[in-house]
């Protein structure tokens, strides 16, 4: 089977053939969902969001999946074992991680990878090394201005994210968020300084930037004295 958890990418378990083992992996009573024209199903918790489980995943015409769910494999009167090729079509289908924000009065679903989860592929580790070791998406929030911005690496502009909750200001609403995705301080200073400076001059004028997401000072780069 593939077990999908809340923020975390999908991973191929087997499991024993019971309910008891079933019910084990979701956290409660199991429900199953047939969305697709295949032998295949999804088996989540009955209860998940009556309990206030994590969302997990959006499945298109069966609203947001909450807790923690799996992918087997339909038999006539039963489940089996997925072949491989369902293995890697549903891996693919839910890989990335989503976090769920309150925008215009619905939720905003928010893809993202995370290269400090476990079993993370080699090919996103590239691609964090090829943006500076940044995230693709990030929460940011401008002193002076009470609103959130989702600053998508490389592009102009930003989505305006709805006001925080009440009691919290948007600096700690942006940083609440990014930490749901492992964005840093660090990360989401970067992040916001491409996106007023430039996203072609993090090359050579990347700054020093502290944990708390302070800059320090710029970073000079030794091997272009021009610059």
């Amino acid at each position: 089977m593939l077990i999908v958890e809340p923020g975390q990418y999908p991973r191929e378990a087997e499991i024993a053939k019971s309910l008891k083992a079933e019910q084990a992996v979701v956290g409660g009573l199991i429900e199953c969902v047939y969305p697709w024209q295949d032998n295949a199903c999804i088996v989540c918790n009955d209860e998940g969001k009556l309990e206030g489980l994590p969302l997990n995943r959006t499945l298109d015409d069966y609203d947001v999946i909450a807790g923690t769910f799996f992918v087997v494999g339909l038999t006539e009167d039963d489940f089996c074992s997925l072949t491989n090729e369902q293995v890697e079509r549903y891996k693919a289908m839910f890989f990335k991680p989503q976090l769920f924000v309150p925008y215009r009065g619905g939720l905003m679903q928010v893809p993202y990878t995370n290269p400090d989860l476990p079993n993370t592929p080699e090919s996103i580790k590239q691609d964090f090394a090829i943006r500076h070791n940044l995230p693709e998406l990030s929460f940011c929030a401008v002193e002076g201005f009470d609103h959130v911005m989702l600053v998508q690496y490389g592009k102009d502009g930003y989505w305006e994210i709805d006001a925080p909750p009440e009691g919290i200001d948007a600096k700690t609403y942006a940083e609440r968020l990014n930490a749901a995705m492992g964005v840093t301080k660090q990360q989401q200073t970067a992040m916001l300084y491409g996106l007023t400076v430039g996203w072609d001059k993090l090359a050579y004028r990347f700054p020093d930037i502290d944990e708390q997401g302070r800059i320090t000072r710029p970073r000079k780069n030794l091997d272009n004295k021009e610059r």
